[in-house]
């Protein structure tokens, strides 16, 4: 039998945004199905190597958003629009055809599961199953809160200072990874992390994606108003584990997501996972479990 190909990687053009370049990598290019998937608020593509990695059957298309890890930043803040297209933008330019006549599973973690929902209810021709990993609930008081207005813009602006030093710029990277886990990143998962918050660009872009969450989940839910999901399996896996003053929070959370299933419609299966925000690095098989469901015949 063929040693499994090496990933498959490529620099993305993001159409009518000059400049957008976004790091896309396809894991397991020969398998038959496909997956794409959408990371959390500044976080790079590598998080997902756990679960690429326990899924030999499926093409694992990671990308990093503008601004993160080894992309290009926007030209101007993006809206959820510009978010839910490109999602659209890099599975059309990663199509291979396979199984489920061209139909991909969107996975999306945290913030980026407000787009990768907004992709399942404004393309279901392209989406096959939907998994939402701990994702931002839009109508949760957390995801609604948000930096905005004059904080945001002096948080930009701070950010983009030359006296942020790289190195406090890395310890904030290392500090995001390793705080988001019950059992303490992998190495490789650090590395990724925090060679990407050298860059001031990184730090500038979830500064800008976190004064967008309000909005993204306003979207979101407009959205929500005029299209349905489409007839589809879904997994909502929730982490079930906080630290310190999370953990009240964390209460509340866990109550909301019975909610949450009730609007997810009745395809719907939720999973509690003993993890951290970070499942994809506490327990990335209980991932692939539920992206392996969703292309069951029997989902």
């Amino acid at each position: 039998m063929d040693a499994d190909p090496e990933p498959e990687q490529r620099l993305l053009d993001v159409p009518g945004h000059p400049g957008a370049v976004v790091r896309v990598e396809v894991v397991n290019p020969r398998a038959p199905a496909t997956a794409l998937f959408a990371s959390g608020l500044g976080l790079p593509l590598e998080l997902w190597h756990p679960v690429a990695s326990l899924l030999p059957g499926v093409r694992c298309v990671l990308f990093d958003r503008p601004g993160t890890g080894g992309s290009g930043p926007w030209p101007t803040a993006a809206t959820f629009a510009d978010q839910v297209r490109l999602l659209g933008t890099v599975l059309e330019a990663t199509a291979a055809g396979g199984e489920g006549g061209g139909r991909v599973v969107v996975v999306g973690h945290s913030h980026g599961g407000l787009f990768a929902e907004g992709l399942a209810r404004s393309r279901p021709d392209v989406v096959r199953g939907l998994v939402l990993v701990d994702a931002s609930d839009p109508g949760h008081e957390a995801t609604r809160h948000q930096l905005e207005g004059r904080p945001a813009a002096l948080a930009r602006r701070l950010a983009a200072l030359p006296g942020v030093a790289r190195g406090t710029r890395r310890l904030t990277g290392r500090l995001l990874v390793t705080g988001g886990t019950a059992t303490g990143a992998p190495r490789a998962a650090r590395r990724a992390v925090t060679r990407a918050y050298g860059s001031p660009v990184q730090l500038r872009a979830a500064v800008d994606e976190l004064a967008a969450v309000r909005a993204d989940a306003l979207a979101l839910e407009s959205l929500a108003a005029r299209r349905p999901l489409p007839d589809v399996p879904v997994r909502l896996v929730v982490a079930t584990r906080a630290a310190g003053p999370l953990s009240v929070r964390r209460t509340g959370w866990l109550r909301r997501m019975d909610h949450r299933v009730a609007q997810l419609g009745p395809r719907v299966v939720r999973i509690d996972v003993e993890a951290a925000h970070l499942v994809m690095l506490d327990a990335p098989r209980a991932v692939a479990r539920a992206v392996e469901e969703t292309l069951s015949p029997d989902a």
